[in-house]
């Protein structure tokens, strides 16, 4: 027989599996030598047709590989053999490399100053003492073993990745990891991860110029840490007592911090820029943390992408334990847009992504893509307790944000957005997926998070964000929708863009339940009045337009809304009821306006002058119906 599976790897490394194909008879055993004529060949105690990496071992020599075979009584017989070829290494002088470049199964070296703008691709790297070497922004360093760094340094600069395969961290030395933030506002916070392990590098010297508790020298503190930690049976965030000896160690390896700009940045105009720097062993391998549910309404864990490289989104919420089959990871994740300054304070500031995508903070700020960029933090918002897992498997290559998906997951979506007349309030995704239910599914459903007005799904009467449905996707589907109200006035659905089916003809349309409308919001806008509250059963998503046999529009105190707009002053919308005249008195029942003549379902009271008080507005329709509303002016 022949053994496949020649092949060249670095030193020090498993090979892949080599195998036995076209033998007559079984195989005794395997042999390997370091000459092609088997000279002191070396006995392997293995007798079936494939030798793994784990029997050969790590190997520093080129050797060669033959199994031994025998059938029946007949004499055993030698196969043809295979070969290991150990590549030699190549080294970065002041000439350039002196054993040509290197590539993924070679081992490199650099003993001089290098900051070249290009990948390098290397099976294992030494930086040589006194070497100083820059990987450039929006390059990656692909390092399938240990990176090793002498007393020489290795940085990383913004947007440029340290990329490693395997399980376990085999660095050794430290590197610079750098990352330039968003501008940022002094009472602005960032979620942070660190990138690197140290024991002597702390959070304090991360940031510097943040305010963190200040020692007296008669002893006590004084003032109040900015660095701090969730808390997720609290739900609250705590601080770092003493973030000058709280350090980016082992210990703490993709755990997440929210940690204030440092004071010395402008509080109003123009911002100013935070230069993140972590220094430490370059985490890889396997990585795991916590995470945690205490009950409802809790089961925020802030953790963070705790490699030298961005991570794909998708790969990390997927991630199956193959020692239970279990989905560790599973949940949606919250990005943290710092546009309002208070920490924790609104739920508006929280951009959502889990498998069914991305829809961004209310207060402003993109889509999630997909990647977890270096140094980021984030939620992740549990159902249950488990230990979150990181690998080398989820780490990409990304150098500047753009959407980075390896799903083949078979998705329709649509992305809806609700507005007042001047200002965006937030965004929800309706998305028909492979392999969901009506149900709550872990990683494709996300909660609302958002503490003003806002649209959402339902799902067993709670609002979600993101709400992900079965396929095959049924025409006859109907989605409720829950609409709340901050303050009364008018407001506007659509749609802000689709993908999958909804991209051709299939039709999407919005139920008014209240006036009985069913609108094409594929084609257009849906504009509409509502009084303050919350409203879980007036609208519906549909894809039939069954608007025959309407039954005689409703009026109602349900179906008029008065309200003022941004310019204060009073309108009136009746839906569909045409209105014949508007009368409003005050409290003591005095008549101090009246319009008539309205015949329209909607009227604005430009020439009404009256106080600050409370009115009351009798409107008539044009069948002599009354409704009376009380509104303060």
């Amino acid at each position: 027989g022949t053994v496949a599976g020649s092949q060249t790897i670095c030193p020090n490394t498993q090979p892949s599996d080599l195998t036995l194909s076209g033998n007559v008879g079984t195989v005794v055993k395997w042999q390997s030598a370091n000459n092609v004529s088997f000279t002191g060949a070396v006995d392997i105690v293995n007798t079936t047709s494939t030798l793994t990496g784990v029997v050969i071992g790590n190997l520093t020599s080129t050797t060669y590989f033959r199994a031994v075979v025998q059938s029946g009584a007949c004499a055993a017989i030698n196969s043809a053999y295979a070969t290991v070829t150990i590549n030699n290494v190549t080294t970065w002088t002041s000439t350039g490399w002196d054993n040509g470049a290197p590539t993924s199964t070679t081992p490199a070296r650099i003993s001089f100053a290098y900051a070249e703008a290009i990948d390098l691709s290397a099976c294992s790297l030494v930086v040589d003492t006194n070497a100083i070497v820059s990987c450039p922004t929006g390059f990656d360093f692909n390092i399938s073993g240990a990176v090793n760094v002498q007393s020489g340094s290795l940085t990383f600069q913004n947007n440029a990745n340290l990329l490693q395969s395997g399980t376990a961290n085999v660095n050794t030395g430290e590197i610079t990891s750098k990352r330039i933030n968003a501008s940022m506002k002094r009472l602005d916070y960032t979620y942070w991860s660190s990138p690197t392990a140290s024991a002597t590098y702390s959070l304090k010297m991360f940031s510097p110029m943040t305010i963190s508790l200040i020692s007296l020298p008669a002893g006590g503190v004084v003032g109040t840490s900015r660095f701090y930690y969730l808390d997720e049976g609290a739900n609250a965030f705590v601080n770092t007592f003493e973030p000058t000896t709280t350090f980016f160690n082992n210990a703490n390896i993709a755990r997440g911090w929210s940690i204030r700009a440092p004071n010395n940045f402008p509080t109003t105009g123009t911002t100013a820029t935070f230069n993140a720097n972590w220094i430490g062993k370059p985490n890889s391998g396997n990585i795991t943390i916590p995470v945690t549910y205490s009950g409802t309404g809790k089961g925020n864990n802030l953790i963070g992408n705790p490699y030298p490289s961005p991570i794909n989104a998708y790969s990390f919420l997927q991630y199956i334990d193959p020692l239970n089959n279990s989905t560790p990871n599973a949940g949606t994740l919250y990005f943290w847009t710092h546009s309002n300054q208070t920490i924790g304070s609104t739920a508006n500031n929280y951009a959502s992504f889990n498998l069914s995508g991305g829809i961004p903070a209310v207060a402003g700020g993109p889509e999630p893509n997909g990647t977890v960029q270096v140094g980021q933090g984030f939620l992740l918002k549990k159902s249950e307790p488990s230990t979150a897992v990181f690998n080398n498997t989820m780490r990409v290559g990304n150098n500047d944000g753009q959407f980075f998906k390896t799903t083949t997951t078979e998705k329709h979506r649509i992305w809806l957005n609700l507005a007042t007349e001047t200002t965006p309030l937030n965004q929800m995704l309706l998305a028909y997926v492979e392999g969901t239910t009506l149900g709550f599914d872990d990683s494709y459903d996300g909660k609302l998070i958002n503490n003003g007005s806002s649209v959402s799904s339902l799902i067993n009467d709670e609002t979600y964000g993101i709400q992900a449905r079965p396929l095959p996707f049924a025409n006859t589907d109907e989605v409720a929708l829950n609409f709340k109200a901050d303050t009364a006035g008018s407001y506007t659905l659509s749609i802000d863009h689709t993908d999958g089916l909804f991209l051709g003809d299939q039709n999407i349309y919005l139920r008014d339940n209240l006036l009985n409308v069913t609108h094409d919001i594929k084609t257009s806008a849906y504009t509409f009045t509502s009084d303050q509250g919350s409203f879980n059963s007036r609208f519906d998503v549909v894809y039939i337009n069954s608007t025959l046999n309407i039954p005689t529009p409703t009026f109602d105190a349900n179906s008029v809304i008065v309200y003022k707009n941004d310019s204060k002053v009073l309108n009136i919308n009746a839906g569909k009821v045409v209105m014949k005249n508007v009368k409003i008195y005050d409290v003591r029942g005095r008549l101090i306006y009246e319009k008539s003549n309205i015949n329209t379902t909607t009227t604005a009271l430009n020439d009404l002058k009256a106080e600050q008080e409370v009115l009351l507005v009798k409107i008539t329709s044009d069948d002599n119906k009354v409704v009376t509303k009380k509104v303060v002016f």
